[in-house]
């Protein structure tokens, strides 16, 4: 098994090795003498020193790993760290080829050159401890897993290709989701949001608000696509039906408390489901014009 030590000559090996690129103008992402990128790398092997791990000296044999050729060197687009005890800051900022991020279940506290990773379309940071992301360089996102961190604040303004967002779990007071019209999943409960608008997100399929002390959710605008609305748990809020404009076509099933209360309005094209609990207070009276019993 090869020593820390060792581990840590090699590393400073390719240091040496980007130092002496650089005196001679070569390229900074220059591949080295293996086709890997001495850039990405470096980037990983800083990742694991930080935490005392061993890292493989072959980057070939790293399953955590997927190496593409792009320009004529080996360059990681997706990067697979889930549950690997990673601590403190981490420093993505070379990894600039990736496009799929998984750093969930780790000890995390912050993300150092996130901005520059402009190819990047998923990012999976589940189970950390981040207090401040900021994600406003990464518009390529199409899918961001920020549940159950430390957030207190989240700006989405800039990912108009997000289609899936997770952030439950935080402490998150305000959520602006109005420039994401391509958002088709938003799960956002246990969070301290007292207000919510999805009024703009015309293809959410699914949302999840639950135990967010709401007082005010709207859901007017064009949300026919809404399959899944589930609101139960410690909120205080009243729910106009009507306005979720839903397909004519649509089978409708309203769950509130335990007691089912269903208005069947015409085929079987989708299904919506309002989940409440008993301890809300909502106001449900009818359904295209059709009493709730």
């Amino acid at each position: 098994m090869e020593s820390r030590k060792n581990r840590g000559g090699a590393c400073r090996g390719l240091l040496l090795g980007l130092l002496l690129a650089l005196a001679l103008s070569l390229p900074a992402a220059a591949a080295g003498s293996d086709g890997y990128s001495d850039i990405d790398k470096m980037a990983v092997c800083n990742m694991f020193e930080q935490n005392g791990l061993q890292v493989p000296a072959d980057p070939g044999s790293w399953t955590f790993a997927t190496w593409s050729t792009i320009d004529g060197e080996r360059r990681i687009t997706e990067l697979a760290l889930s549950g690997r005890s990673l601590t403190g800051e981490l420093d993505v900022s070379g990894l600039t080829a990736l496009t799929k991020l998984d750093i969930s279940n780790n000890a995390i506290s912050g993300i150092t050159g996130l901005n520059s990773l402009t190819f990047l379309d998923h990012l999976n940071l589940e189970h950390n401890q981040v207090e401040d992301l900021d994600v406003s360089g990464n518009t390529a996102l199409t899918v961001l897993n920020a549940a159950s961190n430390q957030l207190a604040k989240l700006n989405v303004q800039y990912n108009t290709n997000l289609e899936e967002l997770y952030c439950d779990g935080n402490q998150l007071t305000r959520l602006n989701v109005s420039q994401n019209k391509a958002l088709t999943t938003l799960y956002c409960q246990s969070n301290q949001l007292t207000n919510l608008d999805v009024s703009g997100c015309t293809s959410l399929t699914e949302l999840y608000c639950q135990n967010c002390a709401l007082t005010d959710l709207d859901l007017s605008g064009s949300n026919s696509n809404l399959q899944v609305l589930d609101c139960e748990r410690g909120n205080n809020i009243d729910i106009d039906i009507a306005s979720l404009n839903l397909n004519e076509t649509s089978s409708t099933f309203v769950y509130f408390g335990n007691s089912l209360n269903a208005s069947d309005i015409s085929s079987d094209k989708s299904v919506l489901q309002i989940l409440c609990q008993e301890d809300d207070e909502f106001e449900i009276e009818s359904w295209n014009g059709q009493a709730i019993s």
